[in-house]
């Protein structure tokens, strides 16, 4: 009786410790992702342990940080308008320098935000607009709305009920006042 309650309390604090040292033998990976060719920090680069749930999403200067499961050495690095890079771990190497090409230009696999979620630019038809930071840098405005004004086509953008005054703000309406049955 007392050498079958030894054996298993020896058995329970075996488990025990082989499960406290599994924990530990998570590893820690931290690491920049940035772009190949001027070397600047890509924020919001999503990197992921191949074959498991297990992600992140890189932060200000391109900085992240994951904890891998025992036996987990490969990524999977993704951005849009980058090509994914799979990167292996070698070793005890825990700290990554991880840099992404850009992807060919005109490439119809790009991601566009509409409304209510996103779609690939492959897949999109209707009326895109575009505004590029080079079209609003030289003009004089306060705000983004008055820098969108008269770029974009069919947006109008109309004085609020606010009267007007510098900062107060503006109603936007994109692609027409009224609808089929005439109401707004």
């Amino acid at each position: 009786m007392r050498k079958s309650l030894l054996l298993k309390v020896g058995f329970a604090l075996c488990s025990i410790f082989l499960l406290a040292a599994s924990g530990y033998a998570q590893r820690r990976i931290t690491g920049i992702v940035q772009d190949a060719n001027s070397n600047l920090p890509l924020d919001g680069a999503t990197i992921t342990i191949r074959s498991t749930n297990t992600s992140t999403v890189s932060r200000d200067g391109g900085r992240f940080e994951l904890t891998a499961p025992p036996g987990s050495s490969v990524f999977l690095v993704s951005y849009v308008g980058y090509e994914t890079r799979t990167v292996s771990v070698a070793g005890n190497s825990n700290q990554l320098i991880i840099t992404l090409n850009p992807s060919k230009p005109n490439a119809l696999n790009e991601v566009v935000v509409v409304g209510y979620g996103t779609r690939k630019k492959v897949d999109l038809t209707g009326a895109i607009s575009v505004v590029s930071a080079k079209d609003i840098e030289s003009r004089p405005v306060a705000n983004t709305q008055q820098a969108l004004q008269g770029l974009v086509p069919n947006l109008n953008i109309t004085v609020s009920n606010a009267g007007g005054e510098p900062g107060s703000s503006m109603d936007m309406n994109i692609r027409g006042l009224k609808s089929f049955g005439g109401s707004n």
